[in-house]
């Protein structure tokens, strides 16, 4: 490289290490991206279903991030599958509450549900299906976070759930 001007010299290795260089970088992003998400990333502590329950923000708040507060699981999750629909008529809304039916099995089926608060038909359909344990399925209507609401409201855990001890703590929680 002798003889070369400085830019020339620049330049010559440049063309010569294009290859090597875009390719560590490369690596390099991959291997960041993947350390991020791995640190990043928080584990989901339970699976839950509003059945015929309107989400409120609040009713929201009180079943993630106040429970997961309460408990100093700040780095945890809570997944929350909102605005279920089964209906007793087949004719009501029939597209969204077969809809939600195959929602609700699938989680089930895939161990990605653990607890489902659910109106009087829901629990009807739930047990129906034989999939709650039917020891503690509790009715919470006259608990703080659903005083407001009209008709009962039951909390039921899935017999299949695979967090048994997660979902009982939380309705434990659910029931103070």
């Amino acid at each position: 490289m002798k003889g070369f001007k400085f830019g020339e010299n620049i330049r010559h290795l440049i063309d010569f290490y294009k290859f090597p260089i875009v390719l560590g970088f490369l690596l390099f992003s991959a291997a960041f991206a993947m350390l991020k998400g791995t640190f990043a990333s928080k584990q989901t502590f339970l699976y839950i279903a509003n059945i015929n329950i309107v989400s409120s923000e609040k009713l929201i708040q009180f079943q993630t991030t106040d429970f997961l507060k309460s408990k100093g699981l700040e780095n945890r999750n809570i997944d929350l599958m909102r605005d279920l629909y089964i209906s007793e008529n087949d004719s009501d809304h029939a597209d969204y509450a077969s809809a939600s039916s195959m929602k609700l099995l699938a989680g089930i089926q895939a161990g990605k549900l653990d607890i489902v608060f659910m109106d009087e038909v829901a629990r009807s359909y739930m047990l129906s299906r034989d999939v709650l344990l039917t020891d503690y399925l509790l009715d919470i209507s006259d608990t703080k976070a659903f005083r407001n609401y009209s008709g009962k409201i039951y909390l039921g855990i899935i017999k299949t759930s695979p967090r048994m001890d997660e979902s009982l703590e939380f309705a434990r929680y659910i029931a103070e």
